[in-house]
């Protein structure tokens, strides 16, 4: 397979398709002057020093960058960041994570206390109209039979409809949507 003018390297002024190299004092120099040239802020004097450090490559160069990133996420800053701040703003910055989980795992109690009164005042209503279908039943039996039989079993089947069969979906019905796991939760 022959090479692309792109992927083979410049002559070196020797012929050798070697690039100098520069030792770390000149790659930093080299790094600072290039930072300056790309804000534009080039002096004559620095100029010179740019083509005195830039390797004699037939009017060709090879630059080598690296670029390093981090990512964070969380209630608190970075490590890092926060050993930045004086003593008394880190104790309120943890403070302030410390007062926002507190109040996360209030709201979450209140909100599942909630949902058992709820589920609680709903058993008790059910219970309620139930008797209360039956209690007509009986009432209305002595006098038609065919009605009261009509009352009470639609009372049943109604409580059924509304308690069972939900139950028995969640138990052997289809799998419902999990929501995705909280910030700072595992999978």
């Amino acid at each position: 397979m022959q090479k692309t003018p792109s992927e083979t390297l410049p002559d070196a002024p020797d012929g050798s398709h070697q690039l100098d190299v520069l030792s770390p004092a000149q790659e930093t120099e080299l790094t600072r002057l290039l930072a300056k040239l790309g804000s534009g802020g080039l002096t004559e004097a620095e100029q010179k020093k740019l083509s005195e450090v830039l390797p004699p490559s037939g009017g060709q160069f090879m630059l080598q960058m690296a670029l390093q990133s981090e990512s964070f996420s969380g209630p608190l800053p970075h490590p890092d960041q926060l050993n930045k701040f004086d003593p008394e703003t880190r104790k309120h910055i943890v403070q302030m994570a410390v007062d926002d989980q507190k109040h996360v795992h209030e709201m979450q109690r209140l909100g599942l206390a909630g949902a058992i009164q709820k589920d609680r005042r709903g058993q008790w209503m059910g219970f309620g109209i139930a008797i209360a279908g039956l209690a007509a039943a009986a009432i209305v039996a002595p006098s038609a039979p065919v009605v009261a039989g009509v009352i009470a079993t639609i009372d049943l089947v109604g409580m059924v409809a509304v308690f069972v069969v939900p139950r028995a979906f969640e138990r052997f019905g289809p799998p419902r949507k999990q929501r995705p796991p909280a910030e700072g939760e595992e999978a």
